[in-house]
């Protein structure tokens, strides 16, 4: 399998390979206290969260908090649906 054929559209594969080619200057958004720098304003307020500790993303299932949202979206997925798939396990053999 090619990496072309890993996606759907020729878009997708064009957004993934500029994604992946950024330039330096392309990555305006720079952090005043590492001075890592970001193509997107919205990467580098997540980015600060690291920083200062702000936590902002909770789950509504547990409670537990990220500075992440894909740190979010990873512990719903790791926990929470594993956990839903072992219980619909249970009652599917009963």
């Amino acid at each position: 399998m090619t990496v072309f054929q890993r996606f759907d559209a020729a878009r997708a594969y064009k957004r993934h390979v500029s994604a992946h080619t950024a330039r330096e200057e392309a990555r305006t958004h720079v952090c005043d206290v590492c001075g890592n720098a970001f193509k997107h304003r919205k990467t580098l307020s997540e980015h600060m969260n690291r920083h200062t500790g702000l936590r902002p993303y909770e789950c509504k299932i547990c409670g537990a908090t990220f500075g992440f949202k894909a740190s979010l979206y990873t512990h719903n997925k790791l926990v929470h649906l594993k956990q839903s798939r072992a219980k619909k396990k249970k009652t599917d053999v009963q």
